[in-house]
């Protein structure tokens, strides 16, 4: 799945240079046929899909639990339906059962809710880094096609992860657990987010402009950007996209394996809203996102996703004991 991504996010990286070369429309018109031959196998091969018909709506009765466990001062075994008939003479629809499985899921979503900060500078491969690619000495390149780096990366470093490093620390007895691979992930963003931070110093550093990039008279009609490689960039693609790996797969697999049956959709959801949530942060950091401040920014970034690092570890890492004490991966 992740190696697909990173093939098709290698091929949209590449439009750039259609939009260069040819033009806007051929740039815009492979995409679309590719998302219509998307479809075929999707229309030919549905009788072969297992589709499951869709349940009742679980939502209202989440919330009323929810709603049982605040009340009575933060307890979910409040809304447990023998505890509602005693205390308040209310019969409830749901079962014990139901109440539990709300519990395993908020002790599920209490992991996921560092992500946002993961998500906040992660994203920044998306916009401030190409603004970034803009100010440098780009040999031709078009400065948004340096993404392309980060899917070329993750086609290389994600197969050797998942069939090379985890099958060699199982063998020997090595316990590398989901909290432990995403604090991993944490890290070595954090470090990619640092090292992000020295570029756009050397930058600043470097003329003609120096700290206000093609804005200066020297830059001739912002043409000449400050003298300094864009492949600078590459290592930050490399970490963007072994986080992705021991990060973002992994939380995947991990809300998902560890939310109850009944609740599997409504914790994916909260997951997907991580992301959400990390694009709302970046709009905090708005007035940051200019000359002369970015290193200002990107180190402040660093500190954050630095802190949510420890916290994630120092928090949930007997997660990990646990479930290998269990016997579970």
């Amino acid at each position: 799945m992740d190696r697909a991504i990173n093939v098709v996010g290698f091929l949209a990286d590449s439009t750039p240079l259609l939009e260069r070369y040819v033009g806007f429309w051929l740039a815009y018109l492979i995409p679309c046929c590719a998302m219509w031959i998307a479809l075929i196998p999707i229309l030919v091969g549905r009788t072969f899909f297992v589709r499951t018909s869709p349940t009742e709506n679980i939502m209202p009765q989440v919330c009323d639990v929810l709603r049982y466990g605040i009340a009575g001062r933060f307890k979910m075994d409040a809304a447990k339906p023998d505890a509602q008939l005693r205390q308040h003479g209310r019969q409830v629809p749901w079962t014990d059962l139901f109440v539990e499985d709300i519990k395993r899921s908020l002790l599920t979503c209490r992991v996921l809710l560092l992500f946002p900060i993961h998500w906040l500078c992660y994203n920044q491969t998306f916009n401030n880094l190409i603004s970034q690619a803009g100010q440098m000495i780009t040999y031709g390149i078009p400065n948004d096609m340096m993404k392309i780096a980060g899917a070329i990366s993750g086609i290389i470093v994600a197969p050797i992860i998942q069939k090379g490093l985890y099958p060699f620390l199982t063998k020997r007895g090595v316990s590398f657990g989901p909290i432990a691979r995403m604090s991993v992930g944490f890290l070595v963003l954090t470090l990619s987010m640092a090292y992000t931070t020295v570029v756009q110093k050397l930058i600043y550093r470097a003329g003609p402009c120096y700290d206000i990039p093609l804005t200066c008279a020297a830059a001739n009609n912002s043409t000449i950007p400050n003298q300094i490689s864009v492949f600078l960039q590459i290592p930050i693609y490399f970490g963007g996209a072994l986080a992705e790996v021991f990060c973002l797969t992994t939380g995947t697999e991990y809300a998902y394996n560890q939310a109850p049956e009944s609740m599997k959709t409504l914790v994916q959801a909260i997951w997907l809203a991580m992301a959400g949530i990390g694009a709302c942060l970046a709009l905090a950091f708005t007035p940051l996102t200019k000359d002369p401040h970015l290193v200002t920014m990107y180190a402040i970034l660093t500190g954050l996703l630095g802190g949510a690092t420890i916290l994630l570890w120092a928090l949930f890492r007997q997660l990990d004991k646990s479930k290998a004490k269990d016997g579970v991966e």
